[in-house]
């Protein structure tokens, strides 16, 4: 329970504050931690329904992305917004919970008026 309180306030505070939100997210599963490589937040925020269930009020928007990462080099670009990942709707949370290292991630994105699918594969966070 203390992580998905934890994960829910680092997104609130990018969401908040996008400038200040990190260009790299780990993401824990189990297995090797993956690493989708940009941010993003809720322009509308994070609330929590019945049974401390977060809700939230819009699609998230990428904030930024690493330069050198699967995701820019697959187009994704800041100011995104996510529809889906892997046809789990973007305002479904978490969004990133059954991504892994070296499997394919689907993402739906609105750009503008337009909406298309960018596929990029995480790599592993590297071991200590």
């Amino acid at each position: 329970m203390p992580r998905i309180l934890c994960a829910l306030a680092v997104l609130a505070a990018v969401a908040a504050h996008p400038a200040r939100g990190s260009a790299q997210e780990a993401v824990t599963a189990p297995g090797r931690p993956s690493v989708i490589e940009f941010s993003y937040g809720w322009n509308g925020g994070i609330t929590l329904g019945p049974g401390g269930k977060a809700r939230v009020a819009s699609y998230p928007r990428v904030v930024t992305v690493a330069p050198s990462s699967p995701a820019a080099a697959a187009g994704l670009r800041a100011g995104d917004m996510i529809v889906s990942v892997d046809g789990r709707d973007g305002m479904s949370t978490p969004l990133f919970e059954n991504v892994r290292a070296g499997r394919a991630v689907v993402l739906r994105i609105r750009r503008g008026d337009e909406e298309r699918e960018i596929r990029f594969v995480p790599r592993a966070l590297p071991r200590r």
